[in-house]
């Protein structure tokens, strides 16, 4: 019975794959919106019916990736205290660099495709989230977090975008604990007056 289901497993992980590579290979040529089930299937070689037992529409397959390429972000940022400083930064671009060039992770596809702006907004609001939760006390951290996150995203995707060469990782981690230690301090700044 475990070797039938370990059968049943692949099958679906083989057929998931299938669907996504073939849904990113469409949205190469053509918007999302304009890319049918009907259209995902046929490039996958599988029947409609197969997506559908697997995924209610195009969209979802979407929302699935970038599920996986967010949970590779957060892993790169790590879970406990969040730190700006320079050392921390520079260890998380490298590993989100090396997601973000590897052409088989979801991060890596995500990023070179039609989708990219959504993904890039889904990593600012956890960004900004965390910055949140790491300071609720002090006052008016909405408007900083949403500040430094919109920054700290910006420049890291302008730097991704380069291909990693215009700046070195430590230029980038430096500038980046910089905007960071600026934008907060200046909560302090304005709590005390």
């Amino acid at each position: 019975m475990s070797s039938v289901k370990n059968q049943l497993d692949m099958r679906v992980i083989k057929t998931r794959r299938a669907i996504k590579e073939a849904l990113l290979s469409l949205m190469a040529e053509r918007d999302l919106s304009q890319i049918t089930i009907k259209d995902v299937a046929d490039r996958a070689l599988i029947s409609k019916k197969t997506f559908l037992a697997h995924y209610n529409n195009v969209f979802a397959v979407v929302d699935e990736m970038q599920d996986c390429a967010l949970a590779s972000i957060k892993d790169a940022i790590g879970g406990g205290t969040l730190s700006f400083s320079a050392e921390h930064v520079r260890e998380v671009l490298t590993n989100i660099r090396t997601l973000a060039t590897d052409t088989s992770s979801e991060l890596g596809c995500l990023l070179n495709s039609r989708v990219h702006d959504q993904l890039i907004e889904r990593i600012r609001e956890f960004l900004e989230a965390r910055i949140v939760d790491a300071n609720k006390a002090k006052k008016g951290i909405v408007c900083v977090a949403g500040f430094v996150s919109g920054g700290v995203v910006a420049l890291v995707q302008r730097w991704l975008d380069s291909g990693a060469q215009a700046q070195s990782v430590e230029e980038v981690a430096h500038t980046v604990d910089s905007l960071a230690s600026a934008g907060l301090a200046s909560l302090s700044e304005h709590s005390t007056q």
